[in-house]
């Protein structure tokens, strides 16, 4: 009898329910394509790793003042930035003064990491500028402004939604309001002592 009623069940939900839904089964594309995305992830650590391990044997070579060579140990454990971004929060908005005037400026998120792709903290000068790109081919410039080695140090923070540095650009232009829509940001980082420059870009939004 249990049989029976077993039986009885699958046959009505084959008949009742069952027409509007899709059952979707994995197929070989899917494990294929997860395993392309897992091998471009690890290509990619590994180029960051390479990149570390450049300036590790570089700083290494080099002797430094009244004690000699660098410990290879040392090197290899010291941090070295390899990559530097604006981070998908910077945005840019509208602000006022004590004149009455208007403002807007950009707030640029950046994170600098090292060849672990942990955040580290950076010395050296940063430079920013803000442009629209227009259909019809113009570039409009918005600011451009930099910071020193001090500055930069002083741009630091950590909160919850983990560290970084915050640059804060003043954006204007003849013709252009501080509205919705999208400009673009720039940032260039020089570090020091090395001299390697580093540089990434990205649209930010207009935040209320």
């Amino acid at each position: 009898m249990l049989l029976l009623a077993m039986y009885a069940v699958v046959a009505m939900l084959s008949t009742t329910g069952c027409s509007s839904a899709r059952v979707m089964m994995p197929t070989d594309n899917d494990g294929l394509r997860r395993e392309v995305q897992a091998l471009r992830e690890q290509v990619s650590a590994l180029e960051a790793q390479r990149a570390e391990l450049r300036q590790q044997l570089a700083a290494a070579t080099t002797p430094i003042a009244e004690e000699g060579t660098l410990d290879a140990q040392v090197a290899e454990a010291t941090p070295r930035l390899v990559s530097l971004v604006v981070e998908g929060a910077s945005h840019f908005r509208a602000g006022g003064s004590a004149s009455g005037i208007s403002t807007c400026e950009a707030v640029i998120y950046i994170k600098p990491t090292d060849g672990r792709g942990r955040f580290m903290q950076i010395v050296g000068r940063a430079r920013a500028s803000a442009f629209q790109l227009h259909a019809d081919g113009r570039v409009a410039s918005l600011g451009a402004a930099e910071w020193g080695p001090i500055e930069v140090r002083d741009a630091w923070r950590d909160g919850i939604f983990g560290a970084h540095y915050t640059l804060r650009l003043p954006l204007a232009a003849e013709g252009w309001t501080c509205a919705a829509g999208t400009v673009t940001v720039r940032v260039e980082f020089t570090s020091q002592p090395d001299g390697r420059t580093y540089a990434s870009q990205r649209e930010i939004p207009f935040q209320q």
